[in-house]
């Protein structure tokens, strides 16, 4: 996971975007309502300003998978993905390995981490109620 895969928009309006979602029956999405293929945070452009990406590819049923070809674990698990318009992007000293976009998920070793993969997430904390569950479903989980 890296800003490398990922990338940003300083200038002019950029277009809404928010996370689709890879996989619904994950425990982060308990409470929230959503369903694999739905797309949450979009009206309040969640994911916006800077995000960070993992080099990724579909899997048979669609889903995206790191390649691990950027550093990223191949067990890292992508459950949201926000492919980034032409226009986010910064310049690039390496050729990318997949579509730049922001990929929300979790990776655990010795411990876990969860990473929101976009500096706006604490924006929609107190006003949408599927950010905020999923914030406290990782918190009560890893508390």
């Amino acid at each position: 996971m890296s800003y490398r895969n990922g990338g940003g928009h300083w200038d002019g309006p950029r277009a809404p975007l928010g996370f689709t979602v890879a996989d619904g029956d994950h425990w982060i999405f308990s409470g929230t309502g959503l369903k694999t293929g739905d797309v949450f945070g979009r009206e309040a452009a969640l994911v916006g300003y800077e995000c960070d990406g993992a080099a990724y590819e579909l899997d048979a049923v669609g889903r995206p998978r790191p390649t691990g070809q950027d550093g990223t674990p191949e067990d890292f698990e992508i459950l949201g993905i926000a492919r980034l318009p032409p226009d986010w992007s910064f310049p690039v000293r390496e050729p990318a390995s997949s579509p730049r976009a922001a990929t929300l998920g979790l990776y655990t070793a010795a411990g876990t981490v969860f990473t929101a993969a976009t500096t706006d997430w604490a924006r929609l904390l107190a006003t949408d109620p599927q950010v905020a569950s999923i914030t406290r479903n990782v918190i009560t989980r890893l508390s």
